[in-house]
């Protein structure tokens, strides 16, 4: 597929939701991409997600240096126009953050991702 035949689709036509963590894979199999989101507190990595979203009013983020993610949650990115997989964000507590420990993120992060 050709970078014009992709600018064609809109935003709108992109899908963007949060899923329960057990939730199995629309199209169980490799070819799903996964990306875990890492980073201190406060770096931002929720506000990237609404940002991917387009939509600053998801809720997920908060203009805060202090934490707002408080479990490792999974977004799922779809987009039934284009011939791709689905993507997958797991937005992770930041490091250095005392509600959940780092080791615990890592671990949750990794156990979903083998589920899949």
């Amino acid at each position: 597929m050709s970078t014009s035949e992709i600018d064609e689709y809109a935003l709108h036509d992109i899908s963007f939701q949060r899923i329960k963590w057990d939730e199995p894979p629309r199209y169980p199999g490799p070819d799903n991409f996964v990306f875990v989101l890492l980073g201190s507190t406060g770096s931002g990595k929720s506000t990237f997600l609404e940002c991917l979203a387009n939509d600053r009013n998801l809720g997920i983020s908060g203009n805060t240096l202090h934490g707002v993610t408080d479990e490792v949650t999974v977004y799922r990115m779809t987009c039934d126009k284009l011939e791709w997989s689905d993507m997958y964000f797991l937005d992770t507590p930041g490091f250095l953050d005392c509600k959940i420990p780092e080791s615990k993120t890592l671990r949750m992060a990794e156990e979903w991702s083998k589920n899949q």
